[in-house]
C-alpha cells in the first residue's frame, strides 16, 4: 500500500499488527519504518528499539534507528547501533557499507576503508563498495590503489553511481 501511496492505510494496518502482537520484531519495524517514510522520526524510534530488542539481529531497524540518531545528533548512539548491525551481521556486505559510509562521513578514513573493503569480500560483485574504496584511499593519498579499485567498480557495472566523478578525480591526482 505505501508503494502505492497510500500511506495512511498502510500505517493503519501496521498500527493494528502492531496491538495484535507488540512483541513481534517485523510488525514494530514496518510500523516504525512507514513512520519514518512519512517523516516522523521521533515516532518511528521506540519501534525501531522495540524491534531490536525483540529480535536481537535486526539488521534493518538498528540501520534505520542509526540514520535517525546521525539526524537527531547522536553519533556515539549511531557508531553504536552501526557497530552492533556489523557485529550481529557478518556476512550481510550492506550493514558494512553503512557502517563504512558513517566511518567515512566522519572523516575516520582507515575505519571506512576497512568496512568498504569487508563488504568488497563478502560480496565482490558490489560495485558501489569499490567506488567508496576509491574514495576512501583518496582521501588516504593512495591514489593508484583507488585506480584499482575503480577499475574493479567497473568490471562489475559500467553504470555503478559516481564511479566516473571517483575516476576523474584520480586521474587528476595521478
Amino acid at each position: 500500500m505505501l508503494a502505492k501511496g497510500d500511506a495512511a492505510a498502510a500505517l493503519s494496518l501496521q498500527e493494528k499488527a502492531v496491538r495484535l502482537d507488540p512483541t513481534n520484531p517485523s510488525y514494530l519495524y514496518n510500523y516504525g519504518l512507514y513512520l519514518d517514510q512519512l517523516g516522523r522520526d521521533a515516532e518511528a524510534v521506540p519501534y525501531y528499539e522495540r524491534a531490536v530488542a525483540a529480535s536481537g539481529l535486526s539488521f534493518e531497524a538498528m540501520n534505520n534507528l542509526a540514520l535517525i540518531e546521525t539526524a537527531a545528533g547522536h553519533p556515539d548512539k549511531a557508531a553504536a547501533l552501526l557497530d552492533r548491525a556489523a557485529q550481529a551481521n557478518p556476512d550481510n556486505d550492506a550493514a558494512f557499507m553503512n557502517r563504512g559510509s558513517y566511518r567515512f562521513g566522519r572523516r575516520m578514513w582507515r575505519e571506512a576503508l576497512e568496512d568498504f573493503r569487508t563488504a568488497e569480500r563478502l560480496n565482490p560483485a558490489n560495485a558501489l563498495a569499490h567506488v567508496e574504496s576509491a574514495r576512501t584511499l583518496m582521501e588516504l593519498g593512495r591514489a593508484e590503489e583507488a585506480l584499482d579499485e575503480v577499475g574493479s567498480a567497473l568490471e562489475s557495472d559500467v553504470h555503478v553511481a559516481d564511479a566516473y566523478a571517483v575516476l576523474s578525480v584520480v586521474y587528476k591526482k595521478l
